[in-house]
């Protein structure tokens, strides 16, 4: 063997060498990184996790006697202590909203009671939706991939978000936060979320402020008329649920009789 042909010969086993080196660092890395993603993907729920179980310890002191003692004199400070907690129940999942309205309608006038309970809703409300959309995308398209029937409940949410996201609120399949992590994973558009969301739950959250508003006057004309609302809501809501079930129940039988045919 010549110079030339030993020179190359050992170059080339430099240059193994060193790609070698370099593949390993690189999966070395993309491991990490894959790890750090994971971690960022996975954290929300973790945090999720502790809220609950900590609401969970404490959940008979979540009263509206103990939040009222909590708050602040200062009104703008109340305010923001108000959306703080908002934001606490939307990740501890069993955090009971009502005490929240009924605090605000304590604390504050009616108007501005409504409107801070609104805000407090759009900050309850996205928060879980963000988090579905951000950790629970790929534990839907596993569960999709082993129960293909899944896949038609995309279908009817592509025909139109609002109607779809009218029923999964109304027919309550799923409760509150963990439908609205559900609703973020499956890719519901925003806009329709939001808003068909906070529409359903408006008559319940304005009743209730209303009734913070006079709980000490239990005799007013505004109590009755707030609990007499939140009786029509519900038998209301009780007959749209009806409706909608007796529809299903009929195009499902009319679906069955066709293949049939």
């Amino acid at each position: 063997m010549d110079i030339k042909e030993e020179y190359e010969n050992n170059h080339r086993e430099v240059n193994f060498e060193a790609k070698k080196k370099e593949t390993e660092l690189l999966k070395k890395k993309n491991k990490s990184v894959l790890i750090k993603e994971n971690i960022f993907k996975y954290l929300p729920f973790i945090l999720m996790g502790v809220f609950v179980f900590i609401a969970a310890l404490n959940r008979d002191k979540i009263t509206v006697e103990n939040i009222l003692e909590f708050a602040p004199k200062n009104l703008f400070l109340a305010s923001l202590i108000i959306l703080l907690f908002y934001a606490i129940k939307s990740l501890s999942v069993i955090f009971p909203i009502a005490v929240l309205y009924i605090v605000s309608g304590k604390l504050f006038n009616v108007a501005f009671a409504i409107l801070l309970n609104v805000v407090g809703l759009i900050i309850s409300l996205s928060l879980p939706y963000i988090i579905g959309k951000v950790s629970g995308e790929d534990l839907v398209l596993k569960i999709k991939s082993k129960y293909p029937k899944t896949n038609k409940i995309d279908e009817f949410k592509n025909q139109n978000n609002w109607v779809f996201v009218f029923i999964f609120r109304i027919v309550r399949l799923i409760p509150g936060d963990l439908g609205s992590i559900l609703l973020g994973a499956i890719n519901t558009k925003y806009i329709p979320y939001i808003l068909v969301s906070l529409l359903i739950r408006l008559p319940s959250m304005i009743t209730m402020t209303i009734f913070g508003n006079n709980i000490d006057n239990p005799g007013s004309p505004k109590f009755i008329l707030s609990l007499l609302i939140r009786v029509l809501f519900f038998i209301l809501s009780f007959v749209i649920v009806y409706i909608i079930n007796k529809e299903r129940g009929a195009k499902i039988e009319l679906d069955t009789k066709n293949k049939e045919a």
